[in-house]
């Protein structure tokens, strides 16, 4: 299990700090204190493992985080012009319905419970 310090060691990468090595076929649960609004991504350091899913997306406080965060016009123009929706959840819905969404190995609701 990895240890989480607060402050690193003389001579220690500062890279390591907040890394945890999983093992094949093992897991690991995390627990944060959610208070920053945002979006925040849980990735490997590998290209190819996110290309395979293997990151996640937290988001913190999606209502404060409408209310403190303004999303550049350039970035709303952009969306538009690519036919991607610029309200609402990942599919343009306005619920917790995902109809619409690509079938993708981290889009699947089939995952074992901790």
């Amino acid at each position: 299990m990895g240890v989480t310090r607060r402050r690193v060691p003389k001579g220690a990468s500062p890279l390591k700090r907040d890394t945890v090595l999983v093992h094949s076929g093992e897991y690991v649960v995390v627990r944060f204190k959610a208070d920053n609004p945002g979006v925040w991504l849980m990735h490997c350091h590998f290209d190819w493992h996110m290309a395979l899913g293997l990151d996640m997306v937290f988001i913190e406080a999606p209502t404060e985080m409408q209310k403190r965060i303004k999303v550049p016009q350039s970035v709303i123009d952009q969306c538009k012009k690519l036919g991607l929706p610029t309200s609402g959840n990942v599919v343009g819905n306005q619920s917790y319905d995902y109809n619409g969404a690509p079938n993708l190995p981290h889009l699947v609701f089939d995952s074992p419970h901790v």
